[in-house]
């Protein structure tokens, strides 16, 4: 069997975790996701807005528990693939949209959210960064008394 060797320079930190044995980047774990979801009292189609959707598991999980639209931002164009094929293996094309993009380039989003969701991607930033993305959020939200989720 052949392993390929990680470079620590430009791999995405989700791979460089993995490879240290990380198998779930939540913090508090999926105890706190479920929690938040709790909280959040989701309703039938609201909208929500998952920054780092990686494989599209919270996307998925949303929207079959709670029959919410989610659009979900993800970077890394391997794991923009994966999270489509998983959604549409869950039978949720209509209900769930992975877009290859950058977080930091929201504005490049015209639909208006209810919900955000952020797990783990706002504790990776510079407080210049966590910034950055919360403005940009701001101007993406449908109104005052919608959520940030972050765990």
């Amino acid at each position: 069997m052949t392993q390929t060797k990680l470079n620590f320079e430009t791999a995405p930190g989700h791979q460089i975790l993995a490879a240290a044995g990380k198998k779930t980047l939540r913090p508090g774990g999926r105890v706190a996701t479920e929690q938040l979801f709790q909280w959040a009292n989701f309703q039938a189609g609201e909208t929500v807005l998952e920054l780092a959707s990686s494989f599209g598991d919270s996307a998925i999980a949303l929207a079959q528990r709670y029959n919410v639209r989610v659009v979900g931002i993800e970077k890394n164009p391997d794991s923009v693939v994966r999270a489509c094929a998983n959604v549409a293996a869950a039978g949720l094309s209509d209900q769930i949209q992975i877009i290859e993009g950058d977080i930091f380039h929201l504005d490049r989003l015209s639909e208006q959210f209810d919900y955000v969701l952020a797990e783990a991607i706002l504790t990776m930033q510079s407080p210049i960064g966590k910034a950055k993305i919360l403005t940009s959020i701001h101007d993406r939200l449908n109104r005052v008394e919608s959520f940030f989720l972050t765990s």
